[in-house]
Order: structure tokens, then C-alpha cells, then sequence
């Protein structure tokens, strides 16, 4: 069965490396290998259709704004980044199918620590106010709960309006103080996290979204679990 597909592209803005994607928006489908530039051992890369170009990103970060996202123990052998964009469906894909399966097996025993930074890409009209849902949710204990949730529900919000008002219910049924997360969303209080994640993907030459890195080493695009844990296990054994 043909199935919709999202690549990611290397585009040149102004002379700097842009990090793209492009607008589809297909149905959930077993996990599927979207690679940018390259794929692991025993998987193949797909054609890439015309990217769109994010806008350039704020140069700078109000001091104190700047957050990460970790899950597991600092004292783990193996560390994995993941840059992602909250209404990129790919991502969605991964966090729903593919990443409960690294967390269960190598985050909650302890053996990686996980860090997730999110970003807002050209295109993705909600993706930035879908991020900042999840900083507010933050400062009431509740991050990762609203990272599975604009994640798992993503298609009830992406590219619709009304977006932050949906956000809003979803504080509601995750048992947030609705006045200060509403106050937090409208008030853009982490607006500059997205921009400087961008900077910081850039530096490290992403190219799109989602791209991970384990231990250092880069997993562009969308895998199947059997992938992380051979790329997993091969550092855990170093």
C-alpha cells in the first residue's frame, strides 16, 4: 500500500544551512525509514519532493529561557538527543510507535538517558504554539504528559485553527492549573526556546526533522525500533 511520506531537505537561506520539511500530513502507517542524507545498514532511502524554507531563526535567547527535557539517569552509558517538531507527522510517528519501546527497555532501566528538543519548522503554522503548550506544561510538572498528547492527538490540531484553544484543553484534562498555563500559552514566556533549538541543530548540521543522536552519532529520520536498539546496544557494549 503507497503511503504518504514526509522528507526532510537541505536548503541554502541566505547562504546558511536551513532545516525543512515538507507540509504533508499523512495517515498513521507502520513505522517507515525517512532518512535525509543517509540510512542505516539494511534500509533505503526515498525520493525528495520540494521542501519549504523556514523563516531565519532569532539570533538570541533571553538569559533563563533556555530549557532541556531529559528522561533517565544522568549516570547512563548512552545518551540520545532528539531534535523534533511537534507537528512534524513522522515525529508524531516515532514518539507514538517507536520511542514507548526505548523508554520501557532502555530509559526506565536506567541504561540511556534521553533529551528532546523540540523545534518549529517553516510551514508548520502550529508547531511553535504546540511547543510552548508543552514548556507551559512544564512549569506545573507536566512536560512529557503534554509531549504524548499534542504528539498522540496531533491530527485533531495540526494545520487547524484554534489550535491554542485545544492546547488549552488538553491542560484541562491533564489536570493543569488552566488560569496559569493559559496566561504562560498567550503570553509567549517561551517563545525564544524553539529559536535557539534551531540555532543549536543547525550547528550540528540537521538538516530535518526527526533527527536523533546516540552517543554522537546521527540518526537522521524516522527508524524503526530494530534500528535504535542495534545502534543502542552497539554503545552500550563499548
Amino acid at each position: 500500500m503507497a503511503v504518504g511520506v514526509l522528507v526532510v531537505a537541505l536548503v541554502a537561506l541566505g547562504g546558511a544551512a536551513a532545516i525543512v520539511a515538507n507540509q504533508g500530513n499523512p495517515a498513521p502507517v507502520a513505522p517507515t525509514v525517512v532518512p535525509t542524507k543517509q540510512s542505516p545498514s539494511g534500509t533505503s532511502g526515498v525520493a525528495t519532493p520540494t521542501a519549504t524554507k523556514p523563516a531565519p531563526p532569532v539570533p538570541t535567547v533571553p538569559p533563563g529561557v533556555h530549557v532541556e527535557h531529559i528522561k533517565g539517569s544522568a549516570t547512563a552509558k548512552v545518551t540520545i538527543v532528539e531534535y523534533s517538531d511537534f507537528q512534524c507527522p513522522y515525529c508524531a510517528l516515532y514518539a507514538v510507535q517507536t520511542f514507548p519501546q526505548i523508554d520501557a527497555k532502555y530509559v526506565k532501566t536506567g541504561q540511556v538517558k534521553y533529551v528532546f528538543r523540540p523545534l518549529a519548522l517553516s510551514g508548520h503554522r502550529q508547531a511553535q504554539k504546540a511547543a510552548e503548550a508543552a514548556e507551559c506544561a512544564m512549569d506545573q510538572g507536566k512536560y512529557w504528559e503534554m509531549h504524548d498528547m499534542l504528539f498522540a492527538r496531533q491530527q485533531q490540531w495540526a494545520e487547524k485553527g484554534g489550535a491554542v484553544e485545544i492546547f488549552k484543553g488538553y491542560a484541562k484534562s491533564l489536570g493543569l492549573d488552566e488560569s496559569a498555563f493559559a496566561t504562560c500559552l498567550d503570553g509567549s514566556k517561551y517563545a525564544a526556546v524553539m529559536p535557539e533549538n534551531y540555532a543549536q541543530a543547525q550547528r550540528a548540521g540537521i538538516s530535518g526533522t526527526p533527527t536523533f543522536f546516540v552517543n554522537g552519532r546521527m540518526l537522521p529520520g524516522a527508524y524503526p525500533f530494530e534500528e535504535f536498539a542495534k545502534v543502542i546496544d552497539e554503545e552500550l557494549a563499548k
